[in-house]
Order: C-alpha cells, then sequence, then structure tokens
C-alpha cells in the first residue's frame, strides 16, 4: 500500500468525452512523491522504482490493444516509445470499491523512459504543443532542466526548418537541418505512424509527442498516447 498520493484526471477530448457520458473509467496520472514537501516521510517514495504512472482508458478503442501494439511496433523499428501493461483498476468514489474497467499503464517519458531506452536522461526533455512554424517557449514545455532557460535546441531546428534556402539549396537546408534534429529518426517515425494510420499527433494535430536532445543524436522524436492508432 502507498499512501499520500498525487492523483490527477488527465486528458484532452477523451477526458471531456468520457465525462459527458457520465462514465467512470477516467484517464488519469499517479505521482508518488507529490506531497513530500508536505510529508517528509514518503520522500522519494516509489512504486516499484516509478515515480509516475499514467494510465489510460482505451478510449476509442473498444480493442484495448491500440496502446501497447502500436507502442511495441515503434520500438521494433527502432523507435523508442513508453513501455506499457494492462490493467484492472478499482476505485473507491466513497461508497466501497468500484470496477472501472481494464486500463492501459502507460511508461512517463521524463520520469523512466528516456534513462532507460537512451542510456540517459540529461539532455533537454520536452512536451511540445507546437507546429514548429515559429519559436514560441511557451509551447515547449521542458519536463527536466527547468532550472536552465536554454531552449537553443529547439530553437535551431526550428529556424533550420522554416529557413527559406529549402528552395533555393535544399541540399545546404539538410545539412543545417541536421545538426540541431535526428531527421532519419523523424522519418522513420514518419514511416511508421503512416503505415499505422496514427493521426492523432503531429501532423493532425500540434501535441502528443515529446522531444529529447540526445547528446549524440541530437533532438530525437519520441511519440505518445497511441489510442487512436
Amino acid at each position: 500500500e502507498w499512501y499520500k498520493v498525487g492523483y490527477r484526471l488527465k486528458g484532452n477530448s477523451s477526458l471531456s468525452s468520457i465525462w459527458r457520458a457520465g462514465i467512470y473509467k477516467l484517464p488519469f496520472r499517479l505521482k508518488f512523491d507529490e506531497f513530500e514537501d508536505q510529508y517528509p516521510e514518503i520522500k522519494n517514495q516509489r512504486f516499484y522504482g516509478f515515480k509516475e504512472l499514467s494510465m489510460s482508458p482505451a478510449f476509442k478503442d473498444n480493442s484495448l490493444i491500440r496502446e501497447k501494439v502500436t507502442a511495441d511496433i515503434f520500438r521494433m523499428a527502432g523507435i523508442p516509445a513508453a513501455q506499457t501493461a494492462f490493467y484492472k483498476v478499482y476505485i473507491d468514489f466513497g461508497e466501497g470499491s468500484k470496477y472501472c474497467g481494464v486500463y492501459t499503464m502507460v511508461e512517463v517519458v521524463d520520469d523512466t523512459m528516456v534513462k532507460k531506452q537512451f542510456g540517459e536522461d540529461k539532455g533537454n526533455i520536452y512536451k511540445p504543443e507546437s507546429t514548429f512554424q515559429t519559436f514560441n517557449q511557451a509551447q515547449f514545455e521542458k519536463k527536466n532542466n527547468e532550472d536552465l532557460a536554454d531552449w537553443t535546441d529547439v530553437r535551431a531546428t526550428i529556424t533550420a526548418l522554416n529557413d527559406p534556402i529549402r528552395i533555393s539549396n535544399p541540399a545546404q537546408w539538410r545539412s543545417n537541418l541536421e545538426k540541431a534534429f535526428n531527421t532519419d529518426h523523424f522519418l522513420k517515425w514518419l514511416a511508421a505512424n503512416t503505415t499505422l494510420m496514427n493521426w492523432d499527433t503531429y501532423g493532425g494535430i500540434a501535441h502528443n509527442h515529446y522531444l529529447y536532445n540526445d547528446p549524440y543524436k541530437k533532438l530525437m522524436w519520441i511519440p505518445l498516447d497511441n489510442n487512436e492508432a
């Protein structure tokens, strides 16, 4: 048993749609040391090594398998993606334990996923809400290194991506972009994602992905939220 755990609802259209339908199977996240400042006894509290867990209700997915299978396919293709697992969830809303269904637990990218799959997590981790047409610092939420006011990696990528020389000198444009952004990795993700018919991500909307600035491989694309693939 774990006590004083942070619990919050998550999601956008999934949360609002489920709520309006009066369904108890709501998407949520857990943070095991959220209240460590108030309760020193839970400082650095972990759930088998996890600080945070994200629980997906498989919105729009009656098969319950898309989140898991899509992430598995990405990793098989050499594209780092969060690990997943299935759990039955029961919640006490005040009148005893209520069965809320089978959830897909998704590894949180900036908690354990980056370090496990990249070997370290010292580079900047971002959760963007951007079309990448212009740089807006507010659209690139930093999930680590928050005290360092350094967005030079994404700024350089956006500058290179939108440079007008992409028409007059495409070879130089590609070279400049590849100095900041791992384009081969992005194209591999784009190919797999297109084959999977997953449009609830960049290209259709401006979120549902992370970026990680790998010290050796440059800015890397990390897929997220694959329940509509």
